[in-house]
């Protein structure tokens, strides 16, 4: 219930309006997002990423909303979820999607409806 109540709460949140990004700033953030895509299955904490890029934890969270409008933790959860729905829909066994993106597969059908709003056999059926 409360992992639910945070993802809608998260979804609907309205990002801070930052002044444009530096040149510094959006090459940061891309470098970041490029080692966040090149596997999924990570989880990069803020220290390691901030510790890599050699800058704060505080400035590289700062960078990496005002570049693209969101943390690196929802960031991270949007690309996995909008992976794990592409795999269930080629009709890939629900144990695989969590592996290949990271998540329990205990946990991540609860995972899954938070952040859709619908559950993996809703979608599956084709009613979403």
């Amino acid at each position: 219930m409360e992992t639910a109540l945070f993802t809608m709460l998260a979804q609907v949140y309205t990002p801070t309006v930052y002044p444009p990004a530096s040149l510094e700033e959006r090459e940061v953030a891309s470098a970041i997002q490029q080692r966040i895509l090149e596997d999924i299955t990570q989880h990069h904490t803020v220290e390691d990423l901030a510790e890599a890029f050699n800058c704060t934890g505080i400035w590289l969270q700062r960078t990496f909303r005002k570049v693209y409008g969101m943390g690196i933790f929802h960031f991270l959860r949007k690309k996995r979820m909008e992976k794990a729905r592409e795999m269930l829909i080629e009709g890939i066994h629900l144990k695989v999607v969590a592996g290949a993106v990271g998540m329990k597969a205990s946990t991540f059908p609860k995972e899954f409806k938070a952040y859709y709003g619908y559950t993996v056999t809703e979608l599956k059926k084709g009613l979403r």
